[in-house]
């Protein structure tokens, strides 16, 4: 009656015959989410998610023992990560807090890619006549 490929879940032994609990799990943390930041909002789960899930613990101790397995090179490498991630939302705040401070900074990283030489300089031939303003 179905494709052999429709209901796999009977053939892999441990796998769940839906996800119903997975998504109770994030219900609960954007409720959780909403709670903390007062926002119907919970676009930071977007990006922070993943840690959260990662790091549930009944206690401190057992938190603390999570982390703990967590290598110093994985944490930097994840961190850079979170880092880029956040950089759009970061210049969109600093755009709408201090629009020319932000754009007086994007013009300075500008000008530092150019070239030294920048402005060019051209050196007009003898005919040409030379206009100041």
């Amino acid at each position: 009656m179905f494709g052999d490929d429709l209901l796999y879940c009977f053939d892999i032994p441990g796998l769940p015959q839906d996800n119903l609990m997975v998504e109770s799990l994030f219900g609960r943390l954007r409720c959780h989410q909403r709670r903390i930041s007062g926002r119907k909002s919970t676009q930071p789960l977007r990006d922070f998610g993943h840690y959260q899930i990662l790091f549930l613990a009944e206690s401190e101790a057992q938190l603390l023992e999570q982390i703990r397995t967590v290598s110093v090179e994985d944490y930097r490498e994840q961190r850079n990560q979170q880092t880029q991630a956040e950089a759009p939302r970061r210049f969109l705040y600093r755009l709408h807090r201090d629009p020319a401070k932000t754009m007086r900074d994007l013009t300075e990283m500008y000008m530092a890619y150019l070239p030294k030489q920048w402005p060019f300089v051209v050196s007009l031939p003898e005919n040409v006549p030379r206009y100041t303003v």
